[in-house]
C-alpha cells in the first residue's frame, strides 16, 4: 500500500476496483491491475464508512460530519463538512433520492444527496 497510516474501511466497486479508506482522510483506489493509488480527498478528516449508489456514485463519511462524493467512481472527491459536524460511521440507501447517514447517536437523519 502506498500508506503506511491506519485504514478502517473497505468497498469494492462495481467495475471491478476497491476503495480503502481512513485516517486523516485517506482513500485509496485499486485499479483492475491490483496497484493501489492515493487519490487526494480536500479533506484531513477521517473517514469511516462509505456506498457506491446505483448510479455509480461514491459517497463517503467520517468523524466531525466529514462527507466526500465522487461522480467518477471514487477518482476524485467534492468535500464537504455536514453542517451538525456529527461524527459519522456509515452511510446507506434511504427512500429514492436521499442517503441515511449513521452516527454515534444512531441514525442521524435522512437526507438529500448533496452536491
Amino acid at each position: 500500500m502506498p500508506y503506511s497510516g491506519s485504514l478502517w474501511g473497505g468497498l469494492a466497486l462495481r467495475g471491478g476496483g476497491a476503495l480503502v479508506f481512513g485516517m486523516r482522510g485517506h482513500v485509496l483506489r485499486r485499479t483492475g491491475e491490483g496497484g493501489w493509488t492515493d487519490v487526494p480527498t480536500g479533506t484531513d478528516r477521517s473517514i469511516t464508512g462509505g456506498i457506491e449508489r446505483a448510479d455509480g456514485t461514491v459517497i463517503l463519511v467520517g468523524l466531525s460530519g466529514a462527507f466526500l462524493r465522487s461522480s467518477d467512481g471514487g477518482r476524485s472527491y467534492e468535500a464537504s463538512v455536514r453542517p451538525e459536524r456529527q461524527t459519522l460511521t456509515g452511510v446507506a440507501e434511504g427512500v429514492p433520492g436521499k442517503l441515511v447517514l449513521i452516527g454515534m447517536p444512531g441514525v442521524v437523519k435522512d437526507i438529500a444527496q448533496q452536491k
